[in-house]
């Protein structure tokens, strides 16, 4: 389970570029924590459909949220 910290960076009124450093909560064999560092980008597609690309250690992620 990452617990990070996002910046943000405006760069047009539809995308975003994002940082995350933080860290990586586990449990395997017993209780561990990992260094965790993300960038990123978010596009909004619509008024409330956004497009999110996660990329770092020691995770990747790729995904679409629909705001309310």
């Amino acid at each position: 389970m990452p617990v990070v910290l996002q910046w943000n960076f405006w760069i047009t009124r539809n995308f975003s570029a994002f940082g995350e450093p933080g860290v990586d909560l586990y449990l395997s064999q017993g209780f561990g924590v990992a260094p965790a560092l993300f960038v990123g980008g978010r596009y909004q597609l619509a008024d409330k459909i956004t497009f999110t690309l996660r990329l770092g250690y020691p995770t990747l992620a790729l995904g679409v949220s629909f705001l309310l």
